[in-house]
C-alpha cells in the first residue's frame, strides 16, 4: 500500500500495480447461501493496472490517450481504484476507475486539467509509483492519467477477451455504473 517517507522499493511498486485492478472469479453455490470459489477455473483471472484493454467510443484514437505504448491511441493498459460492478443484461459487468489520480505524478505547476481531476505533486494519495514505473509520473508522460477515469467493461465468460474502457459512458470520478433493460424493454445506464 501507500507509504510516507522512506524510499520505495521497485519490487514491491511492481506486486501493487499487479495487485489493485478486478477479480474475476468463478463461484459455486453449495447449501442455502453458502458459496465457494471454484478453484483452477478457466474463468478466474485478475485484471489489474498492468492488463491490457482498448478504448471503445469518441477518445479511441484521441491524441490524448496517444502514448509510447499505443501511437494511435486505440489501447492502453490497466485500471485502477475500481469501485462497485455494474451487471449488464448481455453478461458482461462494468466498473468504474474512481479517484485514479492518487497514482499519479505531476510537476511543480499541475495545469488546469491536471488539477481538475486532482493530481498533485509528489504523487498525490501516497502510492508514488512514479518512482519506478515512469507510466505514473505524468511529467513525462502527460497523456497517461487520461487513460484513466472511464467505464471499464469486462467479459467474465471469455478469459480471453480485452477489457473495454467505454469511454462514450463518459470520464467522470464513478462510483457505479449499472444498465437495466427497462418496462418498456429499452436499455437504460445509470452512474453514480
Amino acid at each position: 500500500g501507500k507509504t510516507a517517507g522512506a524510499a520505495r522499493v521497485a519490487s514491491e511498486v511492481d506486486k501493487e500495480i499487479y495487485a489493485h485492478g478486478v477479480s474475476v472469479v468463478e463461484v459455486k453455490r453449495s447449501t442455502g447461501n453458502d458459496m465457494a470459489m471454484v478453484r483452477g477455473s478457466k474463468f478466474n483471472r485478475r485484471i489489474t493496472s498492468a492488463t491490457p484493454m482498448a478504448f471503445a467510443g469518441p477518445v479511441k484514437g484521441s491524441e490524448l490517450v496517444q502514448t509510447r505504448f499505443s501511437p494511435d491511441g486505440m489501447k492502453t493498459r490497466g485500471t485502477n481504484n475500481n469501485c462497485a460492478n455494474g451487471y449488464t443484461p448481455w453478461g458482461t459487468y462494468l466498473t468504474a476507475e474512481e479517484n485514479f489520480a492518487n497514482y499519479f505524478s505531476v510537476g511543480d505547476n499541475p495545469s488546469a486539467h491536471e488539477k481538475r481531476w486532482g493530481l498533485r505533486k509528489g504523487g498525490g494519495g501516497g502510492y508514488r509509483w512514479h518512482e519506478h514505473d515512469a507510466r505514473f509520473d505524468a511529467v513525462k508522460n502527460p497523456n497517461e492519467p487520461n487513460r484513466f477515469g472511464w467505464i471499464v467493461e469486462i467479459d467474465p465468460s471469455n478469459p480471453s477477451s480485452t477489457p473495454m474502457k467505454r469511454t462514450a459512458l463518459g470520464r467522470v470520478k464513478h462510483e457505479n455504473a449499472e444498465v437495466v433493460v427497462n418496462a418498456d424493454g429499452h436499455v437504460e445506464i445509470g452512474r453514480a
